[in-house]
C-alpha cells in the first residue's frame, strides 16, 4: 500500500490522515505477510447453538413419517437431505431452502426415508409402504395421503 493510497483509507475510515498515521499503515500493509491469521477453534460453536434454534422452529412443528421400500432404492450420503417444493410457480427466493420447502427428505437408509411434511399436512394412517420411486413421488405429489 503507498503512502496515497494509506492516507484514502484512512479518510474513508473516517479516520485523522496525519503523516504518521499514514506512514503507520503503509508499514502495516508492507508487513502482512508476516502475520498468520488462526481463527479460534471453538468459533463454530458460537454460532451453533442460534443456528440449531432456528433449524428446530422450522423442523420441529411439520409432521413426521418414514416410507418404507420394499428394497433399496435410496442413496445416502454425506449430505443426504433432498427439499421437495409441490408448487413451482414460487416468488423469487421462496425455492430454496428449508424454511421454504414443502417437504425434506432424509435418506435413512436404503429401504426408509424420513419425510417431514409441511405444517398442516394430515399424516398417513399407517407407515408408508413404497415398492418404487414413482409412488413416493405421487405420494408426496398427491394431498391427501391415504394408504
Amino acid at each position: 500500500m503507498t503512502a496515497g493510497q494509506a492516507r484514502a483509507w484512512l479518510q474513508a475510515s473516517e479516520q485523522e490522515a496525519t503523516p504518521e498515521s499514514v506512514q503507520e499503515i503503509a508499514e502495516l500493509s508492507a508487513s502482512m505477510e508476516d502475520f498468520e491469521f488462526v481463527p479460534d477453534p471453538n468459533a463454530h460453536l458460537g454460532v451453533m447453538g442460534g443456528v440449531a434454534l432456528r433449524i428446530s422452529e422450522l423442523l420441529l412443528p411439520r409432521p413426521w413419517w418414514i416410507a418404507e421400500y420394499d428394497s433399496p432404492a435410496l442413496l445416502t450420503s454425506d449430505e443426504p437431505v433432498a427439499l421437495h417444493f409441490r408448487d413451482r410457480n414460487r416468488p423469487p427466493g421462496h425455492d430454496l431452502g428449508i424454511a421454504h420447502a414443502d417437504e425434506i427428505w432424509f435418506p435413512l437408509d436404503p429401504c426408509r426415508l424420513l419425510i417431514l411434511g409441511s405444517p398442516g399436512d394430515q399424516l398417513p394412517e399407517q407407515r408408508l409402504r413404497a415398492t418404487s420411486l414413482e409412488m413416493v413421488y405421487e405420494m408426496a405429489t398427491s394431498r391427501p395421503i391415504s394408504i
